[in-house]
């Protein structure tokens, strides 16, 4: 645990290090949160006053159809401003200093292959919501085994988009290819960036149930504020952070080298492998 937290903190620093380099990284995920905002505004208080005071036992094709819009265009954005804080860090790691305004037009420059990636990632992500929603239980299980395996396949893709200009499925490909060749064919992620995030998400928590014992009710909205202010900034800073540490991976699988301001064990370090189960074991002693 020690060594875990002590290496995925080395990692935050060095990421927030670029940050501060470029602090203009950090518009991309306060824009995209925005936008996402209004967008799931736009979609959600429609649905909600037009199902008020309507029985419905389960969701119409239509309210497939509208969820599938939702999904394309929420990934879009998403999507869009990621290749777009991609570029930039890359072109930072580079000893460049691009602007928020660089990235808008690196991003637009892959349309296609974002327009594509983004239809790809939302079946995806659709399908999964949907096995989720009718298997229960099980359904959870499988999606989390098939959603944690695709997260992994895919990690490298939005900077081989942004970089490479490549289309989805050749991206897919890439990525699978350069994690297995660098890291190994059994990988699993090992926490890294977000592993320091949630952590520091856990801070305000305590004081928060404290105050709530004093029955002092500006005490409590005093701190209520102070907590969402805080994850929300932690989030904002969280995704920049696994932005600029996601691009650097990519630097790293496609020269061999850690970028500038990053160590060779961090890097390498991103990426584990997956525990052997008690069969497996058995069967590669006897080979």
């Amino acid at each position: 645990m020690g060594n875990k937290w002590s290496r995925s903190m080395a990692i935050a620093r060095q990421s927030v290090n670029v940050l501060r380099g470029n602090p203009s990284l950090m518009a991309f995920p306060i824009v995209t949160a925005l936008v996402s905002l209004v967008i799931s505004v736009s979609f959600f208080l429609p649905v909600y006053f037009f199902y008020t005071g309507h029985k419905v036992d389960q969701i119409p094709p239509l309210g497939y159809a509208i969820m599938a819009v939702y999904y394309l265009i929420s990934y879009f954005v998403v999507i869009f401003f990621n290749v777009g804080l991609a570029s930039c860090t890359y072109a930072s790691l580079r000893g460049e200093r691009p602007g928020f305004k660089d990235g808008i037009r690196y991003a637009s420059g892959r349309m296609g292959p974002i327009l594509g990636w983004t239809v790809l990632a939302a079946t995806v992500g659709l399908v999964l919501q949907m096995v989720s929603e009718r298997l229960g239980i099980i359904g959870k299980i499988v999606v989390g085994l098939i959603g944690g395996a695709w997260n992994i396949v895919t990690f490298l893709v939005v900077p081989i988009l942004a970089v490479e200009g490549k289309g989805p499925v050749a991206s897919v490909k890439d990525s699978a290819g350069m994690l297995k060749r660098t890291w190994g064919e059994q990988l699993i992620g090992t926490g890294g960036v977000g592993f320091v995030f949630g952590m520091c998400a856990l801070i305000p928590i305590v004081p928060l149930f404290a105050v709530m014992f004093t029955g002092s009710v500006p005490l409590i909205v005093g701190m209520l504020v102070f907590a969402v202010v805080y994850w929300t900034g932690l989030a904002i800073l969280g995704a920049s952070v696994s932005g600029v540490y996601r691009t650097a991976l990519y630097v790293y699988a496609t020269t061999g080298a850690p970028p500038a301001g990053f160590d060779a064990e961090g890097i390498t370090s991103a990426f584990g492998p997956r525990p052997q189960g008690k069969v497996e074991r058995m069967i590669r002693e006897r080979i």
